[in-house]
């Protein structure tokens, strides 16, 4: 095997016989070529030997024929038209060895790229960019890199993309051959620009696609619009959404999703009113998409007769709502909506929505919100000068404050307790 895949100096210069000798790699060429030899011959007369004293059961490992002893049965047929010799086994013997080799070479290394690609994935998974930088130098080192099967480069691929390295992606990427770059290869690389905020080069990606005559599928429309709607370019945008209603996809609800969140970001409710419209079946992203465009560009009463109309409601949909209500200065229909998610509907609470609810507090400057979980109740007071807006819940407000969500919450809490103290400090006695 060293002899068969290393390097010489003596092959760059075939022609030079001199070279050879002093190289001394013809001479072990020779060597292993005799060991070989004398090895099969050695093997031949054994079964021969096993032939002659009358052993008609074979030499294979369970009594039947094996290789060498078929090939001789053919070679003892008189009705071949050319003859047979033990050089002509041995040649076949060794072709048949060497495929063996190969085969359990190719599946050796077929197995280890398997367990990289596993390992890659679940780096990835937790966006732990060094190790999977590590085990992307390993695969190099081993050869994998340069393995026929190219599932492992697309597994680094979506590592490096998943963790925003956007020029260790790109470099991944260009390393792959054409002929073997799919779908999934190019829209990895386009959400790895859109999200890494290169939308221009998402958008040239997809150009590219075209022009390759790559397969476009409903995840490349998703890609396109995202990285649409961080341009803020409407007229790509409406082009893509030509291109997804050409190719097909009209019906698909992640793309429609993503069409009406572009248009959303874009300005025109109209268009994505219409997507709304025309979809055949509705989810409830779609829903939320369309009410947080009403409540940004059609007004609060629009957007509170379509969150009346919605099937279904969850934490994103309820917390946009709030949202409204509370620029509208309606304190108490912000806190109703928080009585039916917490206590009707059972949504757990988040650190988004705490934070919408103590802006309430603190713009309200006259409501106390005494909300109980043991009692699952939750009751108004109303005094001309209270300033602050209480929530007792133990469970988020009674944690360790260092965190970052947790920091906003206190963060709010303070601000209530400042809204009618201007000048005044809110630091209390100790």
């Amino acid at each position: 095997m060293l002899l068969s895949g290393g390097f010489f100096v003596a092959d760059l210069f075939p022609s030079w016989k001199l070279l050879h000798n002093i190289s001394g790699e013809k001479s072990r060429m020779v060597k292993a070529h005799k060991k070989i030899d004398a090895l099969m011959e050695n093997i031949i007369n054994e079964h021969n030997k096993n032939k002659a004293i009358g052993n008609n059961l074979g030499n294979g490992r369970f009594g039947d024929e094996d290789l060498v002893d078929v090939l001789l049965r053919i070679k003892d047929n008189a009705e071949l038209q050319f003859p047979i010799t033990n050089d002509h086994l041995k040649a076949v013997l060794f072709e048949y060895t060497s495929f063996l080799m190969i085969w359990r070479t190719e599946c050796t290394l077929s197995l280890l790229a398997r367990h990289y690609r596993t390992l890659i994935r679940t780096y990835a998974r937790y966006l732990a960019v060094d190790v999977g930088t590590k085990l992307h130098a390993s695969i190099i080192t081993t050869g994998l890199q340069t393995f026929p099967n190219t599932y492992l480069r697309n597994a680094v691929l979506q590592m490096y993309a998943a963790c925003g390295c956007v020029l260790s992606a790109r470099k991944v990427f260009d390393e792959i051959p054409l002929s073997y770059k799919d779908t999934v290869d190019w829209t990895t690389l386009m959400g790895c620009y859109a999200r890494g905020g290169l939308p221009v080069y998402a958008l040239n990606m997809f150009v590219e696609m075209r022009k390759n005559d790559v397969l476009i599928d409903e995840f490349t429309m998703v890609t396109v619009f995202v990285a649409s709607a961080k341009l803020g370019c409407e007229q790509f945008g409406v082009q893509g959404h030509g291109c997804m209603v050409k190719m097909g996809f009209g019906s698909s609800i992640k793309a429609c999703n993503a069409a009406m969140d572009m248009y959303v970001k874009c300005g025109l409710i109209d268009k994505t009113r219409r997507i709304f419209n025309e979809m055949e079946e509705k989810s409830l992203v779609s829903w939320t998409v369309l009410l947080g465009g009403v409540v940004k560009w059609d007004g609060f009463e629009n957007a509170r007769l379509l969150f009346d109309e919605m099937p279904d409601r969850n934490k994103v949909a309820s917390t946009i709502m709030t949202a409204a209500y509370i620029e509208k200065g309606l304190t108490k229909e912000a806190f109703g909506l928080l009585r039916e998610m917490v206590f009707e509907i059972g949504f757990e609470l988040n650190f988004v929505a705490l934070s919408s609810w103590l802006s309430a507090c603190a713009q309200s400057g006259n409501v106390i919100v005494v909300l109980n979980e043991r009692e699952r109740s939750m009751t108004f007071v109303e005094e001309p000068k209270v300033l602050t807006g209480l929530f007792t819940l133990k469970t988020v407000l009674l944690g360790d404050p260092r965190t970052q969500q947790q920091m906003l919450l206190w963060i709010s809490i303070l601000k209530t307790t400042a809204v009618e103290e201007a000048g005044r400090g809110t630091h209390g006695r100790r």
